[in-house]
């Protein structure tokens, strides 16, 4: 019986659990450098950063809508009501294309901002000649966006 538990115990002593070693190779390696190094994630956050700034640049050319609405009424009287509703839609080389509408009603209505009664439509373009024909603060902006990202 001595002999038995004796062959036993040396048995369950043989067994090494993390015999096996592994060894991690140099792309391994910098893969997780790459994937959890503080530096590199800053870095990442940097591009990120980038990156939105070229998109908020970018939103410079976007088609603006602006609507101005003033209402005045006192005691049930209505004084007078305007609307301007006008689309921009900017330009690379700062030439903005312009579509306006305006209308106006009211009893004391100022003579100034009398229009037809069906609305008054417009339509145009703004260039400014001398300033920004080279480059504007639109075109810098996206330049200087296009570099950092």
């Amino acid at each position: 019986m001595k002999k038995i538990l004796l062959i036993i115990s040396l048995f369950c002593f043989q067994i090494h659990a993390q015999e096996t070693y592994t060894v991690l190779g140099f792309e391994e390696y910098m893969g997780y450098v790459k994937r959890f190094h503080p530096l590199v994630r800053q870095a990442q956050i940097a591009l990120t950063e980038g990156e939105v700034n070229l998109l908020k640049a970018r939103g410079a050319f976007d088609p603006k809508l602006e609507v101005d609405f003033n209402q005045k009424t006192f005691q049930s009287t209505d004084y007078y009501n305007t609307m301007a509703a006008t689309f921009k839609i900017p330009t690379w080389y700062g030439i903005e294309l312009k579509a306006q509408f305006e209308e106006a009603s009211g009893y004391y209505l100022n003579p100034q901002n009398t229009v037809p009664d069906d609305g008054l439509y417009a339509a145009g373009v703004s260039v400014s000649l001398a300033q920004g024909l080279l480059i504007n603060d639109r075109m810098a902006a996206l330049k200087q966006a296009k570099f950092y990202a």
